[in-house]
Parts: structure tokens; sequence; C-alpha cells
């Protein structure tokens, strides 16, 4: 069973670079992707706002995790 038939689909359609060296990532997601992150969340309507909100979130969690995944190699391989 394919995440589509679950979850729906979402697509990074495009990443542009900003002056001050910030990415602009551009998604296009489908009604499904839409209404079952709307059930997800308890939303009453899809807010891209939110999804960009969490999206960070969960990028800086993720960036947090593997910088702390490389402390714990980093001293592995020094003992």
């Amino acid at each position: 069973m394919s995440v589509q038939k679950i979850i729906g689909n979402i697509v990074c359609e495009d990443i542009v670079q900003q002056e001050n060296g910030d990415w602009n990532v551009i998604f296009k997601y489908d009604k499904k992707f839409k209404e079952t992150y709307k059930k997800m969340f308890n939303l009453k309507k899809w807010s891209k706002k939110h999804f960009e909100k969490k999206l960070d979130e969960a990028i800086r969690s993720m960036t947090l995790q593997i910088q702390e995944d490389k402390k714990c190699l980093d001293l592995n391989q020094n003992i």
C-alpha cells in the first residue's frame, strides 16, 4: 500500500534561494493530503500557515536530533 493511499500526495514543486541565504520551498498537495492533515491536527479548514509552522518545527527537531547523533558518533570514535 502506498503512502498516497493513506495520507494523500505532497510534492516539493520548487526550491528558490532568497537573497538573504534562506530557501523558499514550494509544495503542491492534493485534496486527500489536506483532508488528512486537517483531521490529524483537528482543524476545521486547511491552513497553509499551520502546515508551514509544523513543517518548520519538524525540520528544527530533526536538525537537533542529527546534531546530537553526530556528537554521539564523534564520542564513540574517540573512545
